[in-house]
């Protein structure tokens, strides 16, 4: 699911929907709605936000960590328990 990984990157890189909107080139609506689970980027959007967010798709979309490990730091990057 997109909403909370998108959400938690945000706030770990202090951006706004706007922001990261403007940065990807879409309108801050659909970057909302991506955020919502409403909707979901185009592969080219989504390597976008891979890109602008500095975090790796697999993370973004599909929570894929490659170990434990990586959970961990993602974890402790973004603050959450």
């Amino acid at each position: 699911m997109l909403r909370p990984r998108l959400n938690l990157i945000k706030a770990r890189g202090k951006h706004t929907q706007t922001k990261i909107a403007k940065m990807v080139g879409v309108e801050q609506q659909t970057y909302s709605h991506w955020e919502r689970g409403r909707s979901t980027p185009s592969i080219q959007k989504m390597l976008l936000l891979e890109k602008v967010l500095n975090t790796p798709k697999e993370v973004l979309f599909f929570d894929v960590f490659n170990s434990p490990a990586e959970l961990n730091e993602f974890e402790t990057k973004v603050s959450i328990s």
